[in-house]
């Protein structure tokens, strides 16, 4: 079995199911949570490396430099 958990390329449909939504309001919104899916659980090559199981701290510290300002 792959490692890959999202090798599905990206279509209407699963768009506008990821914004519960119309697409012609939200499609800025769907490519950047398709995106984050890929970074999460795409293809090896194109995955943020992260643990096996993540927190939101591995996360924003696979993402951000330690320079990044925070909110």
């Amino acid at each position: 079995m792959s490692d890959t958990v999202l090798s599905e390329p990206v279509y209407v449909p699963f768009l506008q199911w990821l914004v519960k939504g119309p697409l012609k309001q939200n499609l800025p919104q769907a490519a950047r949570l398709w995106v984050w899916l890929h970074l999460l659980y795409g293809p090896a090559s194109q995955r943020l490396v992260l643990p096996k199981t993540f927190s939101y701290a591995d996360c924003r510290a696979a993402l951000f430099t330690p320079v990044a300002p925070r909110r």
